[in-house]
């Protein structure tokens, strides 16, 4: 089955959810490396997570934001500049945007550079979800808006990553840590998982080490197919 015969989100959530081989680490890499220097200024020089974070393009920069593009190396053409351009400039860290607000502004963006033949559709449970971002699907011209995490939640998380880079805890304690965010956040229908490790490349040879002594971080979040948000801790 080619990447075209599955959905795209199928895909997006194929992508961000499951563990990734070292070979695929290395392509998604090179790849980033390509992405990043024709992102939006503002994605450019971030730090671009292997495994769960897929790009430079939806950037779900899942456990960060969720912005607009393209997954890498799954088939799909560039997106028209100015449509990737716009939809992109609706989503930022530091805001969250409803999934109504977000279909009628991409719904106006679409009327107003002339693309009838587009349209937006909702991914799993982002219609009824707090805050949205989105990908573009130039094989099917639809833009899909995704599961986002809110500033707080996302802001939360940041912290406990770095807490758990900075400590040696447990499985045990680093999942009650996440947690803590979460119930705090009043965030519903979620789960705490083991997964495989996805670190700032920039760091990955500290916090490698980190892990190799025992030590559990919080490593990213992604969706299940039925809308459940997975927050995955990792270790050794």
């Amino acid at each position: 089955m080619t990447s075209s015969d599955r959905s795209f989100e199928d895909r997006l959530r194929e992508a961000v959810g499951e563990p990734m081989t070292p070979a695929q680490v290395v392509a998604l890499d090179a790849r980033l490396a390509q992405s990043v220097a024709r992102s939006p200024t503002f994605l450019q020089g971030r730090t671009l997570r292997r495994s769960v974070l897929l790009v430079a393009a939806v950037v779900i920069a899942l456990p960060v934001a969720a912005l607009a593009g393209v997954l890498p190396g799954l088939g799909e053409s560039p997106p028209p500049p100015e449509l990737e351009a716009r939809v992109t400039s609706l989503f930022s860290e530091d805001r969250c945007v409803t999934p109504t607000d977000a279909e009628d502004q991409i719904n106006s963006i679409l009327a107003e550079l002339g693309h009838a033949e587009w349209s937006v559709a909702f991914g799993t449970g982002a219609a009824d979800t707090e805050c949205v971002g989105a990908g573009i699907d130039t094989e099917t011209r639809r833009v899909l808006l995704v599961m986002a995490l809110s500033p707080e939640v996302r802001e939360g998380l940041d912290a406990v990553r770095e807490q758990s880079y900075r400590e040696c805890r447990t499985q045990e304690d680093a999942a009650a840590l996440v947690e803590s965010v979460l119930i705090e956040a009043g965030l519903e229908d979620w789960r705490v998982e083991s997964g495989s490790l996805s670190v700032p490349t920039d760091r990955a040879e500290e916090i490698e080490r980190h892990v190799a002594n025992g030590c559990w971080v919080y490593s990213g979040t992604g969706w299940r197919a039925d809308g459940t948000r997975i927050f995955w801790i990792a270790g050794d």
